[in-house]
């Protein structure tokens, strides 16, 4: 009998917790305890993985990141076959450990230990362990009851502090299930379980952010310095004091700004010849070493280098502006492709990158570091509309970046297309790109190769089949925040014949795709918006006439609008369209709303075309 309840148990285990094998790997348990005795913060993580399928195996690859200084003990992992049976435990010759250097590093103090855990019978599990010590920290937790965007059936978070210990506490869609006192201190635990995986939607806000969340931090702390999280001013106090000290200019480099500025009085023009000059001269590599990756190498260490990274080099074009006379700020930001809203409630380090902030009086002059083609105050889709940490001696405070405008990503095309009596059709497209695909083009243009570069261009040109004669892309000037491209090309699928009509193609118009009401769950997110414009000229021979032009239409819904027009003098056809989205969060009767402009406006694309027929 106890032989058969362990069968069934063990059963149980596995084939209940598999979402009928839904899944290639899923979370059966995940559990996290940090205990904050003193100084030092030790933090255990113990996970059991259920790997369902062959296309699961990758997630026994476990990764265990640390950093110089932090100790990692007692490192364990074992696979249990779908029996119940240890069938592997982890040698610590197993175990490798690497610098987790990136492409762009030179050298980091950030580590990695490596193992995998694999078998060959499906369903297995995984199960490993370990610990962290850490000697300084800025924060004792930031959990999320699930990893890799897997499903969790149980995950736990504990806290184990003196009944003293100050610490502030975020909680997003989860609240403690249990205090408790024990030896003397205070134990708080956080469980959740049954927690799904985050859709795959596009234009989804971050992923992290849709999953609860527990995030604590320390309100005193030593991470270098002595500092403080019990406001924004304090928390920008204690960064700038680990920057004081660091702008010291050699005097080969005050020359060199010297010679820069020579004839220039104005602020912004100083300002805008020491940015050509941090472009033309230093590069940018990730150089992660110090404290935890948030203290700046020197200005002399960039100067004599000619190299840094964000950090370094905000610090170094900081110093170049001070030795001009130009006070400039340090400001953090998290930056990338999507916004991830600051928790303003709560003081700590949510930042992944540095810029420069010039208040110029009022005329606030921002400054990207690391790129070596962005234009003089130029931000772009990496830093704009977020709020970030403005850092000062004595007043560090939440500001915000510009948000980019209608104006900034306007993508206008001009298409001139010369039909021939035979349906051959020669076209000249312009088309000047702002906003992301000029940062993507200007990219391309400065590190790919032609060959490279060509293939992108192709991708523009919406055409089934076309010979390429020529192509260019270019900048009008280096703070120019738009790139033009220019082509030429021949075709035989512009004028389709279908019975006594030709049919003239449509270059369509980038619309975004995105899915039904029905099948969506999340916010649709938009972070700056989409403008496009576009004049379509169609030249045809003198026994063509037109048969149909395009209906004049608009389209107008709270969240942008599509206009097309048209007319026909001669022999000629001219077509004007323009599409724009007003940029932010739509959900719930906003997304409905949304996706019901964006239906009528692919349909219109597809289907309000311009026919010609021969004449009588």
């Amino acid at each position: 009998m106890k032989s058969k309840f362990i069968f069934w148990a063990i059963s149980y285990c596995f084939l209940s917790t598999s979402l009928s094998f839904a899944q290639d790997c899923e979370i059966i348990k995940y559990d996290t305890r940090c205990v904050v005795n003193g100084s030092k913060l030790t933090t255990a993580v113990d996970v059991t993985l259920q790997i369902n399928k062959r296309e699961g195996d990758d997630y026994g690859i476990v990764y265990i990141p640390y950093s110089k200084g932090d100790q990692i003990d007692d490192i364990q992992a074992s696979i249990t076959d779908r029996n119940g049976k240890t069938v592997k435990k982890l040698k610590k010759t197993e175990i490798a450990t690497r610098s987790a250097v990136s492409n762009a590093a030179l050298y980091e103090d950030d580590f990695v230990k490596v193992f995998q855990m694999k078998h060959n019978v499906y369903p297995y599990q995984v199960h490993y362990s370990y610990s962290y010590t850490f000697s300084q920290f800025l924060s004792i937790a930031d959990w999320n009851p699930s990893f890799y965007n897997l499903p969790a059936h149980n995950a736990s978070l504990v806290v184990e502090v003196s009944p003293t210990y100050d610490f502030l506490l975020y909680e997003k869609d989860i609240t403690k299930t249990e205090t408790m006192t024990t030896k003397g201190d205070k134990v708080y635990t956080w469980r959740a379980s049954d927690v799904a995986p985050v859709p795959r939607e596009s234009y989804a806000p971050n992923r992290q952010r849709m999953l609860p969340n527990v995030r604590i931090i320390p309100k005193a702390f030593r991470y270098g310095l002595l500092g403080s999280m019990t406001s924004w001013q304090e928390y920008g106090t204690w960064q700038y004091k680990t920057n004081e000290g660091l702008n010291d200019l050699p005097d080969f480099e005050k020359a060199n700004i010297d010679r820069v500025i020579a004839d220039a009085s104005e602020t912004r023009e100083k300002a805008r010849r020491i940015y050509h000059y941090l472009q033309d001269h230093m590069r940018y590599i990730l150089v992660k070493e110090g404290i935890g990756g948030l203290k700046p190498y020197p200005a002399s260490y960039v100067a004599s280098n000619k190299y840094g990274d964000c950090k370094a080099l905000t610090n170094y074009m900081m110093a170049a502006l001070k030795y001009a006379g130009i006070p400039s700020n340090y400001t953090k930001v998290f930056a990338g492709d999507k916004v991830v809203p600051l928790i303003k409630e709560l003081p700590s380090q949510q930042f992944n990158h540095v810029i420069v902030t010039i208040p110029n009086k009022g005329d606030t002059i921002w400054l990207e570091c690391t790129s070596k083609y962005n234009p003089f105050g130029y931000l772009g889709t990496f830093t704009q509309n977020r709020e970030v940490l403005f850092v000062s001696p004595d007043d560090s405070q939440l500001i915000k970046t510009p948000a980019l405008s209608m104006p900034d990503v306007r993508e206008k095309r001009t298409v001139v297309a010369e039909v021939s009596s035979n349906g051959k059709t020669l076209i000249n497209i312009d088309i000047e790109f702002r906003g992301d695909k000029f940062e993507t083009f200007t990219y391309l243009l400065n590190e790919y190769t032609r060959t490279e570069q060509e293939e992108y261009v192709r991708k523009m040109i919406d055409l089934p089949e076309y010979t390429l004669i020529n192509w260019e892309l270019k900048r009008q000037h280096r703070d120019s925040a738009s790139i033009l491209l220019t082509a030429e090309l021949t075709t035989n699928n512009f004028v389709k014949k279908y019975g006594d009509s030709y049919v003239v193609r449509n270059l369509p118009l980038d619309i975004p795709s995105t899915e039904a009401p029905a099948k969506r769950s999340l916010p649709f997110e938009l972070y700056y918006p989409i403008y496009q414009e576009e004049s379509v000229t169609v030249r045809f021979p003198q026994d063509f006439v037109v048969d149909k032009l395009p209906e004049e239409i608009q389209v107008d819904s709270d969240a942008g609008a599509y206009r097309i027009s048209s007319y026909a003098e001669g022999n000629e056809v001219q077509i004007k369209r323009s599409y724009i989205v007003q940029s932010g969060s739509y959900g719930g009767k906003g997304y409905e709303g949304f996706y019901d402009q964006l239906a009528k406006v692919k349909n219109l694309e597809a289907s309000n075309l311009l026919t010609l027929k021969k004449a009588n």
